[in-house]
């Protein structure tokens, strides 16, 4: 193969080609063959930033002022919200005066706001600070922000983010710890609300409503309705304090506008004074034949509660410990206390307002005597081995797991059954249903356990309700009203409850005194002759002179004949006689008990066996002011019978 010269050619090209001159190196002189990093910038100045903040504005721990805080409210980055919020509510509390004549405005839309930010931790941040404000700004200065607090409480319980949802209870929640019942006045615009947290509307015209199912979170239905129910159960008393208060109103203050140029219209009551509806003057509807009234929310509501009850209780055919209990799980447990309890905040607010109409309309319908069927056919309930959830450990439902009785809720069932059987006929297996709840009744007289407080409340309205207001129909239902009495006496005697619960025990039993077919009873006439004993022990207390003196004007024989009896051991103790006073006052202290003291003898029939005793007690102490208060009563008591 013949070769084609193509390196030949490639340097004959290159000599072809043009040559340039090459100049000799020079090099830089010395110093100077150094690259110069130095440039010069021109600064942007924000004159704003140059201002030195005011001694006196209010700055937080990273020397923010309010104004500053409120711009970092609505920064895009999550973090920045969070300590925006957290130093703002910090501030709050320690300048409040500054931030509220200045800021509340401002603040209240932007934390409010807050509530519905996607980022859970900004929505606790926004609840700490909601809370600060709430508690540390005047109830005068807050009011008028209600409805903006009330908008963004709204629109976070009907939004469409489950967890925004969940987290607007703990929204709720800061409303309803609050001592101020101003969230009760915006009842019919919350209530809606709350209801549609766990259930929704049947057709969009009417009112009626069904459960819905908590699909798509870490909670489960049952422990999502404990949840809005412990909040309604807030809510309730509230409601009812705030009707009072209406109920209450006086219209004095409406005559001085005579006196003055000006008139305040937005009084809710002027419309009363007017004769027309408030409907135009405050928060809210007078007119009750509108269906978003309070009345008519809560008779869609209350088969709910019925509906969420019946989901967690065993049926009928449940097998009772030997106690004859029915056990429930911790989660029926806190169904029945929620149910149970927003039931009897209802009867009683119905029964105060005198509104019979919606009384019936909630506890005497249908499903209400299905319900209390289906409630009394297990009862009484107590709670099982099981521990309850730890969802609802932090929970404000109370007494869910403390007491293992459930007495606080088997007495609500027993309350309730019984005033609505003195009302009306439940049905035809009423009579055997009434001796079931007067046993549970009459075991827990007997037991020998200490009922709490709020227990011994509920059991003294029972007793009122069953021996003082219904006693002849009590007798026709087939209750046997003498056996309650005895055991009351029992309970009286042995317990170890309140002073207050004592006194109201001792008023049922002075007005057993009054009922022939109950005060003849030998266990009745035993505890009545040992009452001159409370004058024998070395403290007395106002309350139990009060009620011993009710008792004398009664002027019951056997009550007379044992303190005749033990008149000089009384009359002995006297001098070493310690009394108690619980409000001390003009008409209520240590000289007028002393003088009740001896007045409960002035309206005995006779004083003739101890007439001598009295007088040798005046001539040996006629400095003691006993001895004053007996010459005094028994001076009137010969004038009553010289005037006879």
């Amino acid at each position: 193969m013949g070769k084609n010269h193509r390196h030949k050619k490639n340097i004959k090209a290159d000599k072809a080609k043009v040559k340039l001159k090459r100049s000799k190196t020079k090099f830089l002189p010395k110093g100077q063959n150094v690259t110069n990093t130095a440039f010069n910038i021109k600064p942007i100045i924000l004159p704003e930033q140059l201002r030195a903040k005011e001694s006196d504005i209010p700055l937080s721990r990273r020397k923010l002022d309010a104004k500053d805080l409120l711009a970092r409210l609505k920064h895009y980055n999550e973090n920045i919200r969070h300590s925006a919020c957290e130093e703002l509510a910090e501030i709050f509390r320690i300048h409040t005066k500054e931030l509220v004549s200045q800021h509340l405005a401002q603040i209240v839309v932007s934390i409010s706001s807050l509530m519905q930010d996607k980022e859970r931790k900004v929505r606790k941040a926004a609840v700490k600070a909601v809370n600060v404000i709430l508690e540390v700004t005047e109830e005068d200065k807050l009011q008028p922000f209600y409805n903006c607090f009330l908008t963004n409480l709204k629109c976070a319980m009907t939004n469409i983010d489950r967890n925004i949802q969940e987290d607007s209870l703990f929204f709720l929640d800061c409303f309803l710890k609050q001592k101020n019942d101003l969230i009760a006045s915006y009842r019919d615009n919350i209530l809606p609300e709350v209801f549609s947290l766990f259930s929704k509307l049947q057709s969009n015209s009417g009112v009626e409503r069904k459960l819905t199912l908590n699909l798509g979170s870490k909670m489960t239905s049952v422990t999502w309705r404990i949840n809005i129910m412990s909040r309604l159960l807030q809510l309730l008393p509230k409601v009812d304090s705030d009707n009072t208060n209406r109920d209450t109103v006086s219209y004095k203050n409406y005559h001085q506008a005579t006196y003055s140029h000006t008139f305040p219209i937005y009084k809710s009551e002027f419309g009363k004074v007017l004769g027309t509806t408030s409907e135009f003057f405050g928060p809210l509807q007078s007119n009750t034949d509108i269906p978003n009234t309070f009345s008519f929310q809560v008779m869609a509501f209350v088969p709910l509660l019925f509906e969420t009850f019946i989901e967690v209780s065993p049926d009928k055919k449940a097998v009772k410990n030997g106690d004859e209990y029915t056990p429930l799980n911790g989660e029926a447990v806190a169904v029945l206390t929620c149910v149970m309890s927003t039931l009897y905040l209802l009867w009683k607010y119905y029964s105060k307002t005198k509104e019979y109409n919606n009384l019936k309309q909630v506890f005497l319908k249908t499903e209400a005597k299905k319900f209390l069927s289906h409630l009394l056919s297990n009862f009484p309930y107590c709670k099982s081995g099981g521990t309850v959830h730890k969802k609802l450990k932090n929970q404000i439902v109370p007494d869910v797991s403390t007491d293992n009785k459930c007495t606080k809720e088997n007495l609500m069932i027993a309350y309730i059954y019984f005033s609505l059987s003195m009302t009306d006929k439940l049905h035809k297996d009423m009579k055997s249903e009434l001796q079931m709840v007067t046993s549970f009744v009459n075991k827990l007289l007997l037991t020998k356990k200490d009922v709490n407080q709020t227990d011994a409340k509920l059991l003294v309205e029972f007793l009122k309700l069953c021996i003082i207001d219904n006693t002849t129909k009590s007798k026709k239902l087939g209750i046997d009203v003498r056996t309650i009495v005895d055991n009351t006496i029992t309970f009286y005697t042995h317990s170890t409850t309140s002073e207050s619960v004592k006194r109201e025990l001792f008023t049922i039993l002075l007005h057993v005194a009054d009922i022939p077919t109950l005060n003849k009873s030998a266990q009745y006439n035993s505890w009545l002759s040992t009452l001159p004993s409370m004058l024998c022990k070395t403290k007395v207390s106002d309350a139990t002179v009060d009620s011993l003196i009710q008792f004398s004007k009664i002027g019951n024989e056997v009550f007379e004949q044992a303190f005749i009896k033990r008149f000089q051991k009384i009359i002995g103790n006297l001098r070493s006689l310690i009394i108690g006073i619980s409000k001390s006052s003009v008409i209520n202290s240590e000289e007028t008990v002393k003088r009740k003291i001896v007045y409960i003898f002035y309206f005995f029939k006779t004083l003739d066996p101890i007439l001598e005793d009295i007088n040798k007690f005046c001539d040996l102490e006629p400095t003691c002011t006993y001895s004053y208060y007996f010459r005094e009563m028994l001076s009137l008591r010969s004038d009553l019978r010289f005037h006879h």
